[in-house]
């Protein structure tokens, strides 16, 4: 007998005896608008955590809805960001699931002890884990803990976690999907095939694989277009035929940046000569790869790298300068950054004197920060070591830094802009209309206003039409009007829209 074919009202029931609805609307980078558009939907599963920082307006979004609150699955989770685990934290965090855990396994074990004895105390339905390999997960049975209810993991056709998947399935732990949809990279000619076989967007044929390989995806958006069409999976099913297509395009981990050299050699094609890569990217050796590739001599191309939270410390920082220079199979890096200040003032400094260090070796031309706000800065210059080079920050018109970039200019320190374009939500009235007006790409319209900011903008695409277009700055200018109403989109903090550690102690 069949089972019966999923609706957008269909659910798993979790180990914990609660239910959890089969599509879950991923809140990352939303705000309540969104949130409140994917309820109007049909979404009822809606993941969020502690680090998206819009909590709140997910719980507005629900209370504007007027729907029961026993009816809408909520996600959340603590991250290791600001050392958030450890027992007495994770009581106090008790809203919380947990996400990328790189604390350690006593630590791990602690937050996940805090998060049951909240779940009794009626705080918490259900807990479960993200990012979790078997072994995580074997050491929470090791320590007699009963076994979480939920993995969340990045799953797609190129990075399928299948070891993971299994066991996870053999022990009655279901499988969250997130980044279902590839961040929208979907131009796999195999992807375009079969969309246009069922006559479907590359989006829908990606969630509705996920849903029949049991998974509960969870595809984000702030397009109401967009989410409405995420939604309507529920007229049709792939053949197996079309499900071997997609199960045969799996590269294990490597799918997680499968396209970072092709990526890079398009970019290579239209001009750029400076490449923003980091350790946590997994992607040095496919950067190294296209600029061996790419025909151009090494020292016409300016290469970035970062050294994480995870990695700091002065000998693992050293350790690190040499694995990534292995990576990229290059004698040099032009410029090594500190990714973030999330490890605290001693590592920090050990971290920026390895750095230091290792440009004296000729290592690295270069040295800089990124994520520092002015405290960071002051503490370098308080230790007795040479200015950065560079912060790169968050920068857009949303989020315009002010103190810090001042700060920068003050001090001869030049300003990197991450996130430059939204991560491709432009649709703000004002975006528009100055894109109509000059003829340009919305992404054009605020990459310019980074330039003529001052600032060293750094746009990332992996479609080829959208980075030539990236490039295709200088033959306009915005007029000094058009800059001051960017200029009034600033919100400060709340602004950002990605982790913007900033004010990190």
């Amino acid at each position: 007998m069949s089972s019966p074919k999923p609706t957008l009202s269909s659910a798993v029931r979790l180990s914990t005896g609660n239910s959890m609805p089969l599509l879950g609307f991923g809140a990352f980078l939303n705000d309540g608008a969104s949130i409140s558009e994917a309820l109007k939907a049909g979404y009822r599963h809606i993941d969020t955590a502690q680090m998206y920082k819009n909590e709140a307006d997910v719980g507005e979004a629900v209370k504007n809805s007027d729907l029961n609150r026993e009816d809408i699955f909520i996600t959340t989770k603590v991250t290791s960001e600001n050392d958030g685990h450890g027992y007495d934290k994770a009581v106090k965090a008790v809203d919380a699931s947990l996400a990328e855990l790189r604390s350690g396994k006593e630590k791990r074990l602690e937050t996940y002890k805090a998060l049951l004895e909240a779940k009794a105390a009626g705080k918490i339905r259900s807990v479960g884990v993200s990012n979790y390999g078997i072994h995580h997960i074997e050491e929470i049975k090791a320590a007699g803990l009963e076994i979480p209810a939920v993995n969340q993991l990045e799953l797609h056709p190129l990075c399928q976690h299948r070891s993971i998947v299994k066991y996870c399935q053999d022990n009655g732990i279901v499988v969250q999907a997130y980044c279902p949809v590839l961040r929208g990279k979907v131009d796999l000619p195999v992807f375009q095939e079969i969309a246009s076989r069922y006559q479907r967007e590359p989006a829908q044929i990606l969630l509705r694989w996920s849903l029949q390989k049991g998974f509960v995806p969870l595809p984000k958006s702030s397009t109401p277009s967009r989410i409405q069409s995420n939604a309507n999976l529920y007229d049709f099913e792939l053949s197996e035929e079309d499900m071997a297509k997609l199960d045969a395009l799996d590269k294990g981990d490597e799918g997680a940046n499968y396209d970072a050299k092709p990526a890079v050699l398009e970019a290579f094609r239209a001009g750029y000569r400076h490449v923003d890569s980091a350790q946590m990217y997994r992607n040095e050796a496919e950067v190294g790869a296209a600029v061996r590739e790419s025909g151009l001599n090494r020292e016409d191309v300016f290469i970035t790298t970062k050294v994480a939270s995870q990695g700091h410390g002065y000998d693992k920082t050293l350790k690190g300068v040499d694995a990534s220079l292995a990576k990229f199979q290059f004698d040099y890096v032009d410029l090594f950054l500190i990714h973030d200040p999330l490890s605290g003032k001693q590592k920090r400094l050990e971290t920026y004197k390895a750095l230091l260090e290792a440009k004296a070796a000729g290592k690295i031309k270069s040295v800089g920060v990124s994520n520092y706000g002015v405290h960071h800065l002051e503490e370098l210059k308080a230790a007795g070591y040479e200015t950065p080079t560079i912060n790169q920050i968050e920068l857009h018109p949303f989020c315009q830094q002010k103190p810090i970039v001042d700060y920068c200019k003050k001090n001869g320190i030049i300003v990197e802009a991450y996130c430059p374009v939204l991560r491709g939500d432009m649709g703000h009235p004002v975006i528009q209309e100055l894109a109509s007006k000059y003829k340009r790409d919305p992404g054009q319209i605020l990459i310019r206003w980074s330039l003529q900011k001052g600032f060293v903008p750094l746009p990332k695409s992996a479609t080829p039409s959208r980075i030539h277009s990236n490039a295709d700055l200088y033959d306009f200018e915005l007029t000094d009007e058009d800059i001051a109403n960017l200029d009034a989109l600033d919100q400060g903090d709340d602004g950002a829209i990605s982790w913007n550690p900033v004010n990190a102690p």
